[in-house]
């Protein structure tokens, strides 16, 4: 049977997540820190749809993606979209588009693979 964790940021976003959803876990995390409550969890699959250009500090990025890959069981897959620039860096308060070699790089030093990227064509 598949079953399906999520996670959010807020408070506000998993209450309403839960009642929406209610037959899936959602759970408060910060992809970003520790992760406490789901140290001991490996996924299949994980996804991040156009989240993580929100995480402005480098190191928290990085530790983001460290998580993220810490969290896979052996074979399991990321999937993301992302604003990925092939200049540099595009940062503004909220927001950061990084460039396509950090993210790359940044991919390469935690161990994942990069098995396909596509361009959007927006």
């Amino acid at each position: 049977m598949l079953s399906i964790t999520g996670s959010d940021l807020t408070n506000v976003a998993v209450a309403h997540l839960r009642q929406d959803f209610p037959e899936n876990e959602f759970l408060r995390v910060d992809i970003g820190a520790p992760i406490s409550n789901l140290a001991d969890r490996k996924f299949h699959a994980i996804s991040a749809l156009d989240v993580l250009f929100h995480v402005v500090d480098d190191r928290r990025y990085e530790a983001a993606i460290a998580n993220i890959h810490d969290m896979l069981k052996p074979g399991g897959w990321f999937i993301f979209s992302n604003n990925v620039l092939h200049s540099c860096a595009d940062r503004t308060t909220h927001e950061v588009s990084r460039s396509i070699a950090d993210v790359t790089s940044i991919l390469g030093q935690v161990g994942f693979q990069i098995v396909r990227r596509r361009r959007c064509l927006c």
